[in-house]
């Protein structure tokens, strides 16, 4: 079932989220955790913010924007993927 909340409640504020995001990337050596690329991260959640996941470092990894699209129920994942995002 889907969880609503609101942008703030799931991932903070602004400054919250980049202070995370930053660790996560740092985390993970700099790199996407699927293939390695270092080019266009995204930090991702393991378990979706709508399924009830949380904004914390276990639930949370970096991709590269083409495995982040590739991701089951990723909204622009078609659109990405068709137009092709690099990894």
């Amino acid at each position: 079932a889907k969880v609503r909340r609101t942008k703030e409640q799931a991932y903070g504020t602004y400054t919250d989220w980049m202070k995370i995001r930053s660790e996560i990337i740092q985390r993970d050596g700099g790199k996407c955790r699927v293939c390695g690329c270092t080019e266009n991260l995204q930090v991702d959640h393991i378990r979706p913010v709508a399924r009830g996941g949380q904004t914390t470092k276990s639930n949370l990894w970096t991709l590269c924007a083409r495995h982040h699209a590739m991701r089951p129920g990723h909204k622009n994942a078609k659109h990405l993927i068709m137009h092709g995002v690099k990894s």
